[in-house]
């Protein structure tokens, strides 16, 4: 993805749930500041990002820690899915972020 190209709120979810699943797949913790950090947004705009997510029940935060549900996972599927769709009939690029790669 260029520096100049704007995610949108789909992009980003998934970059925040990706994020997390390659972390806790790498048998370490995920923390609201690293998935923060990976995901390269202003942490008013992640804290309401989170905050939606979990409303969703997406994930679950305890604390500064985060997980993600079964429904987090599964949206995780359904979007890569999408993408791959939209790629084929060239919608879009096939720029993924490494945490799509994990996925």
């Amino acid at each position: 993805m260029s520096s100049h190209e704007r995610r949108d709120r789909v992009r980003i979810y998934a970059d925040i749930l990706g994020n997390i699943y390659r972390i806790h797949s790498s048998g370490n913790r995920a923390t609201v500041t690293g998935i923060q950090t990976k995901v390269n947004v202003p942490f008013v705009r992640f804290k309401e990002y989170i905050e939606d997510l979990e409303k969703k029940g997406l994930l679950r935060k305890v604390e500064t820690e985060i997980t993600l549900t079964e429904k987090g996972i599964q949206y995780l599927r359904e979007y890569r899915k999408v993408r791959e769709f939209l790629e084929k009939f060239g919608m879009i690029g096939g720029n993924k972020t490494d945490a799509e790669e994990s996925f």
